[in-house]
């Protein structure tokens, strides 16, 4: 994946990076997230996600906070996936 946005970063004048998924695939863009920030610094990076599972705990989540100022989680409340892992486990969304 990195190596794919180096390319295309590299060809274009990319002004923002999106990463949006629904599911497991709103939980990969929640890791690929941070991955943009951390390689790509210079560029700002937005969250975007639809029913996404916990991805980490409460220092990840800090950490997505402090890094990423924009992150949407739209989620419906009768969906199992967004309780996922249990918090009883330490996982933590973003605290938004």
């Amino acid at each position: 994946m990195l190596e794919k946005a180096q390319a295309i970063i590299k060809g274009l004048k990319v002004t923002k990076i999106l990463c949006t998924g629904q599911s497991l695939g709103g939980a990969l863009a929640t890791v690929n997230g941070i991955e943009f920030v951390r390689h790509f610094p210079t560029i700002p990076v937005e969250v975007h996600n639809f029913g996404s599972p916990r991805v980490g705990n409460a220092q990840l989540a800090q950490f997505l906070k402090e890094k990423i100022p924009t992150v949407y989680r739209v989620v419906h409340n009768r969906d199992l996936v967004p309780h996922l892992p249990p918090e009883m486990l330490e996982y933590r969304h973003n605290p938004y």
